[in-house]
């Protein structure tokens, strides 16, 4: 640019020279004459610094577009798409070079572009954020599945339930069976949400603010592989907490067992580790008995040989035929059990769907929100039934349950009573009626008590399933 200034200052100096050489040599022609000569000058003068005005601006152009091309390529990497627009913007460039002035539309043009990226690049962002919202949304899932699992169901290797479920021996396999595998842990979720927080944190506060931002090439990859594995976490929780649950339901009717869950688990490992050893054990007998057999075979003559080795086959075609009689019969056992469960989820929800006006009806005031749940508190005092919980949301059916207000007897109607029918619930009652410490014995209230604990025994499960019930 300095050379530019120089030469056209060169330019100016020499047609000043030429002005005063034509006025030396004609000072004696007329005054028109000189007046003509003086215009011209001025002309070429005025001509001579628009050149040098519109070269500096050119350059100035030239400048901002170079440094912003340069910052492109140092904030991220550039694809082919990149590279093939980053060579238009160079060709103009050198375009503009060759010219003695801006092209036309030129400013217009460069506006245009980054107008166009920085739509791309908020479209990128909001597809982005979009993603990030799944990732949230199945991170919450994972949450609610831990909830339920840490504030209920792991409780079942301690309490009543578990010892039912220990009662029956193929429940227990299958529970066995889910628990013995590997999920996910409260420290697995805070892992996950923590890195979900930092991968997205620059990209929402960008989006939030409303200003363009460049994506990395991975970004979106990075937020696909935390949600499937989230996704798989999920499903994986959903199946240990659904195979729990319906062992609950399946030996809901069953008589405890005189051992805890985790003790009958231990001891059905410990009985199945003794059978494999049995097996083994006798496998080896065999075994000994036929190298024997074979090694006094070896004295005999060659028919005793092939008479014992048809035995070995028949024998082994036996065990084999037997094993695979005891396979098809152990997957047709299952089948059937798999059937069986199916049916009685699909017939209890068939049910629940015929009875859910009247859920929705007699238990009105323990599928609202409210800030007050059912506790034990003190028998002798009803007030001290029902505690402030925050925040606002439905009935509790374990705090219900652990209340004593399902118990079978006067004073589990007295409690279930309370639960729903006080004052002090701050809950619509619907038909469900309203708590006096006589009322219980009213035939009426007494029927609306005995099938309102049915229901809620009945569709307890399905009811904090469908969040109608808190867990």
């Amino acid at each position: 640019m300095n050379e530019e200034r120089a030469k056209h200052a060169l330019i100016s100096i020499a047609c000043c020279i030429v002005v005063i050489f034509a006025v030396y040599l004609f000072w004696g022609r007329d005054i028109s004459n000189s007046a003509n000569v003086a215009m011209q000058t001025a002309a070429a003068q005025k001509q001579t610094a628009q050149r040098v005005e519109q070269s500096a601006e050119r350059m100035a152009l030239l400048q901002a577009e170079l440094k912003e091309i340069q910052s492109d390529m140092q904030s991220r990497a550039l694809s082919n798409d990149d590279m093939s627009a980053l060579q238009n913007r160079i060709s103009g460039m050198e375009q503009m070079l060759s010219e003695d002035s801006i092209a036309p539309g030129y400013v217009e043009r460069l506006t245009r572009l980054r107008l166009v990226d920085d739509a791309r690049q908020r479209a990128d962002l909001a597809s982005l954020t979009a993603l990030f919202d799944k990732c949230k949304t199945a991170l919450n899932t994972t949450n609610r599945y831990l909830q339920t699992w840490e504030n209920d169901l792991q409780n079942v290797s301690r309490d009543e339930r578990g010892k039912r479920i220990a009662a029956s021996n193929r429940v227990l396999e299958r529970v066995d069976a889910i628990l013995s595998q590997p999920h996910i842990t409260r420290a697995d979720y805070d892992t996950w949400s923590e890195q979900l927080s930092l991968e997205s944190r620059p990209y929402i506060e960008a989006y939030e603010a409303g200003t363009p931002i460049a994506l990395r090439d991975d970004a979106t990859a990075r937020f696909e592989a935390i949600l499937q594995r989230v996704d798989e976490a999920n499903e994986a929780l959903f199946r240990r907490q659904s195979i729990v649950q319906r062992a609950i339901a399946d030996c809901s009717q069953i008589a405890p067992a005189n051992v805890a869950l985790m003790d009958a688990m231990g001891r059905l490992r410990e009985d199945r580790m003794t059978r494999f050893a049995d097996e083994n054990a006798t496998a080896r007998e065999t075994a000994l008995r036929d190298a024997a057999k074979r090694e006094s075979d070896r004295i005999q003559t060659a028919q005793a040989e092939r008479m014992a080795a048809d035995a070995d086959f028949k024998i082994a075609k036996e065990d084999a035929e037997r094993l695979q009689i005891e396979a098809a019969r152990q997957q047709i056992v299952a089948a059937n059990a798999d059937v069986e469960m199916a049916l009685r989820e699909k017939r209890l929800m068939h049910e629940f769907a015929r009875d859910e006006a009247e859920i929705n009806s007699l238990l009105k005031p323990f599928i609202t929100d409210s800030d007050r749940q059912p506790t034990r508190g003190d028998d002798n005092a009803p007030k001290t039934w029902i505690t402030v919980s925050r925040p606002f949301r439905p009935v509790s059916w374990g705090a219900l349950s652990g209340s004593g207000a399902l118990d079978d007897s006067l004073e589990g109607r007295q409690r279930l009573l309370f639960a729903g029918g006080s004052d002090m619930t701050f809950r619509p009652r619907g038909s469900f009626p309203v708590y006096s410490r006589t009322a219980a014995n009213n035939p009426n209230v007494e029927q609306a008590l005995k099938r309102s604990r049915e229901l809620l025994l009945k569709y307890g499960q399905i009811l904090v399933a469908k969040g109608m019930m808190s867990p």
